[in-house]
């Protein structure tokens, strides 16, 4: 078996920990949504998992970490919206992920530390967090080919974000920074933007 189809174990309530198979390659869509006493997901050595489908774990509120095989290289839209208990994100070494789909980690109100991959280009902080869901801490392993954080209306200060080594500088309005190239400046601007849980 090398794909787990649309909604296959939607809504099972039952379900309190997954192992899935070095078989399993997609992982369609919804296909795990709406099991709310899930707590753990583990992953084969040497998973073969490369796509998380569309809203593939929505609303598995007991779900509490995950580590990323290094082969996944896509995770879909919503694909752990309103994860609640959702703690810690990580990725293996070596990842393949470079960008996240819209909302893949919204209303994960609980998230404490996102580890970001080293191949991801981008982050949009946004598709994990809004005014209420605030992580702690967000970082990026050494050699991190990031290039561009956005970290929308609801970002406090650029403790909340461990920018990877280099130079970084805020090129438009609000909490966005890039990599600016070599001897422009070295030193990453506080982020212009309301303050967490404003309105304005």
């Amino acid at each position: 078996m090398t794909r787990l189809g649309r909604g296959a174990f939607q809504s099972c309530f039952t379900l309190q920990h997954l192992v899935l198979p070095r078989s399993v390659a997609v992982l369609g869509a919804a296909c795990f949504s709406g099991c709310g006493t899930l707590e753990s997901v583990v992953f084969g050595t040497d998973s073969s998992v490369v796509e998380f489908g569309n809203y593939c774990f929505q609303d598995c509120c007991s779900l509490r970490a995950l580590t990323f095989p290094r082969i996944t290289e896509k995770i879909g839209t919503c694909c752990f919206d309103g994860c609640t208990s959702l703690l810690t994100v990580q990725f293996e070494r070596g990842s393949k992920v470079r960008e996240l789909g819209l909302r893949a980690f919204g209303d994960c109100r609980s998230i404490q530390r996102f580890l970001a991959p080293e191949q991801m280009t981008t982050v949009l902080i946004p598709r994990w967090t809004d005014r209420h869901a605030l992580s702690e801490s967000v970082d990026f392993v050494n050699g991190s080919a990031i290039e561009r954080i956005e970290a929308g209306r609801y970002q406090p200060t650029t403790a909340f974000v461990n920018l990877p080594g280099g130079h970084w500088e805020n090129t438009v309005s609000g909490p966005v920074w890039t990599r600016a190239r070599a001897g422009d400046i070295s030193s990453v601007p506080e982020p212009v933007g309301p303050d967490v849980g404003s309105d304005d």
